[in-house]
């Protein structure tokens, strides 16, 4: 079984590469440069700045969950730990270093890791459950939009799916049952990591007040996000109006999240040739919006991200 592990972040880069190789292949590279030598940059600083704003939004979400279980860092602490995230995110293949950087830096200052743990995850589903929820929304307000309107289910299954994973959690002798199945409830420490996990978990469902702040917050990110694309393809002159990307943005973003590829390279790509050539956008305008989108993350990770991290204290990252 480990051996089989050791291959599948190989398999992902060679499932990206084959889809990158195939989509740029095929495009028309004196188009790429007539779009990009006609950027307009008059968007790109306040892309910047809605950037940094869902970051603080995002560690202000972070901030009512660890509260809610007695354990407060601070606002700014916690922005510059989602930036080191970032930071870190770009030298490993998915969000999850980022996310392990986040649990260590609250564990090194709560002492409480199984509560970082249920704070990060919640943050996490959270967001998902955002993303499900626009994409829904906007996929149902703007169905004849859709190449084909049986995509409304991936939304729609994604949002059932949540829903099935919050009832799972609030059945914790589902849980405490799996744990016993595989005998690793004899473990002693692990069992208590996760009874405390589960009492995080249940100290968030009890709090119907941060239930609706954190779901707001997670709305309102995802739709920050949906902005930003779209003043990116105002960037490049793709001036199709802000519709198009309510209803594409939520959807490419649950496909890139499958476990198939490196950073969602080329899943990423391909989505965005699929949705946006159904309003008329070309194959290369549409791969020049993924570049863009790529870029921009790149930049803000390793500029912003980059001075959290070297401002850091000596011990605030793990060896």
């Amino acid at each position: 079984m480990k051996g089989i592990r050791k291959f599948i972040p190989l398999v992902k880069i060679a499932f990206s590469v084959c889809l990158l190789t195939f989509l740029y292949a095929r495009a028309d590279w004196t188009s790429f440069r007539e779009i990009f030598s006609q950027a307009s940059p008059v968007y790109l600083l306040p892309i910047f700045i809605l950037c940094f704003l869902n970051t603080l939004a995002s560690a202000f979400k972070w901030e009512l969950l660890l509260k809610a279980d007695g354990i407060d860092v601070g606002l700014w602490r916690l922005a510059r730990s989602y930036l080191i995230g970032t930071f870190f995110n770009l030298f490993l293949p998915s969000s999850i270093g980022g996310d392990a950087y986040r649990i260590y830096d609250v564990s090194k200052r709560s002492s409480r890791a199984a509560e970082g743990f249920a704070s990060v995850f919640a943050d996490r589903f959270t967001g998902f459950l955002a993303i499900a929820a626009w994409g829904l929304v906007f996929s149902l307000a703007g169905i004849r939009r859709l190449p084909e309107p049986r995509i409304i289910l991936i939304p729609a299954g994604v949002f059932a799916l949540m829903m099935i994973m919050v009832w799972m959690l609030l059945q914790q002798r589902l849980l405490l049952w799996g744990l016993r199945l595989f005998h690793l409830d004899r473990l002693a420490k692990l069992q208590e990591f996760v009874r405390r996990f589960l009492n995080s978990i249940s100290t968030y469902r009890r709090n119907g007040v941060l239930l609706v702040k954190t779901l707001s917050i997670s709305l309102a990110f995802q739709f920050m996000v949906i902005v930003i694309v779209w003043m990116m393809g105002l960037t490049l002159g793709l001036d199709i109006g802000m519709l198009p990307f309510a209803i594409f943005i939520p959807l490419i973003t649950l496909i890139e999240a499958l476990p198939i590829s490196i950073y969602g390279l080329g899943v990423r790509d391909g989505a965005y040739v699929f949705f946006f050539s159904q309003v008329g956008v070309s194959r290369e305008a549409a791969l020049s919006l993924a570049l863009l989108y790529v870029a921009i993350t790149f930049v803000y990770a390793a500029v912003f991200g980059g001075a959290a991290f070297l401002t850091r204290g000596k011990r605030e990252v793990p060896a």
